[in-house]
């Protein structure tokens, strides 16, 4: 967290220096960004997803992998296991 004084001292100076400060701030957290996301390709789960999927390029947004273990055939019912659980207290109690 910044200190309060850094903070008084940032609100006191005049435009000109608060833009150069912005500019500043921008540049080196865009430089970090990068360097973050060049990381984050370079990392094994990135590898190893891109030759799940058999691509060598950028990886396809969630939204375009939502469904894709979707089946033709409907999924089972749940099971209803409040039955057997009945008989299995009863059967322990009795």
């Amino acid at each position: 967290m910044l200190s309060d004084d850094l903070m008084a001292n940032i609100q006191r100076l005049p435009l000109d220096e608060k833009m150069v400060l912005l500019e500043t701030l921008m540049r080196t957290v865009s430089e970090e960004l990068r360097q973050q996301l060049r990381e984050a390709v370079a990392s094994p789960d990135t590898k190893r997803a891109r030759e799940m999927l058999g691509t060598d390029g950028s990886l396809p947004p969630f939204e375009d992998l939502q469904g894709i273990l979707a089946t033709d055939t409907p999924l089972p019912a749940e099971y209803d296991w409040k039955d057997d659980y009945t008989d299995y207290l009863t059967m322990k109690y009795a």
